[in-house]
């Protein structure tokens, strides 16, 4: 009875990692595509170029992350909280700074 007990347990810490990792990449997409669509908007369209949604933005992101092949590779030594928070602070700073520059225009 244990047994079964600990594979039904294991089956859905599985499941809730996946389902987790889902909602995780869903949330780094959105804040992706907003932050894209933010500097977009700050630096492209005063050069004449029309504003572009999120969705826009998130094709786009797709497409350079294609064109670069670097994906983002946790080394060894970083805990899950920080292999997960290096995304949200890479968006935050860039959105910051494309904020900075863009009240100095």
């Amino acid at each position: 009875m244990n047994d079964l007990w600990d594979r039904i347990v294991e089956g859905a810490t599985v499941v809730g990692m996946v389902f987790g990792g889902v909602i995780y990449l869903i949330f780094i997409g959105v804040l992706t595509g907003i932050v894209f669509s933010s500097l977009w908007g700050w630096f492209v369209v005063p050069l004449g170029y029309p504003q572009i949604s999120i969705f826009h933005a998130l094709g786009l992101t797709t497409l350079i992350s294609i064109l670069r092949f670097d994906p983002a590779k946790p080394t060894p030594s970083d805990s899950i909280k920080e292999a997960l928070l290096k995304p949200v602070i890479a968006l935050g700073t860039a959105w910051l700074f494309g904020f900075l520059w863009h009240s100095l225009m």
